[in-house]
């Protein structure tokens, strides 16, 4: 999975798609379907705090709007990685209680998926079942376009 960033504005999908794709983020343009059916990514407004998961599926989009509001419960435990300081947070969303650990080191409020409003870039989150676990495994700088390129 791939979390592109560029003002404001985030994509989250497959890297396979991101590849395929002929995406131009520049002033919110739309995306340009791969031609892969029943695909899905999710698009993020942080500025205007609006996310919505656009499914593609051959020529046709469907936009569903996400309007749950995240009540993130940030607590004071923290930790060091090799690289970054992390604090702990948790929500409920979806029927699920999920604990991220995010960085006010990375300045950016954003995530995996829906995932988004932590004051720092969330580095891992996995939900109580074990059944959905998302870490950052890369983060790097795309010198064509202005943005960072995350790898989950």
């Amino acid at each position: 999975m791939v979390l592109d960033f560029v003002d404001n504005q985030s994509i989250f999908r497959e890297l396979i798609d991101k590849n395929g794709d002929s995406l131009k983020m520049n002033n919110g343009h739309s995306l340009n379907s791969n031609g892969f059916e029943n695909q899905y990514y999710i698009k993020k407004d942080l500025l205007n705090n609006k996310a919505e998961k656009i499914i593609t599926n051959g020529e046709m989009n469907f936009s569903l709007l996400i309007d749950e509001k995240l009540n993130w419960n940030i607590l004071p435990e923290k930790k060091k990685t090799t690289i970054y300081n992390v604090q702990k947070a948790t929500v409920n969303y979806g029927g699920r209680d999920w604990t991220a650990w995010f960085t006010p080191d990375i300045p950016i409020s954003d995530g995996p998926y829906i995932f988004c409003g932590l004051p720092g870039l969330i580095l891992t989150l996995e939900d109580d079942k074990s059944q959905y676990s998302f870490n950052v495994v890369e983060i790097k700088k795309n010198y064509v376009y202005p943005f960072l390129i995350i790898l989950l």
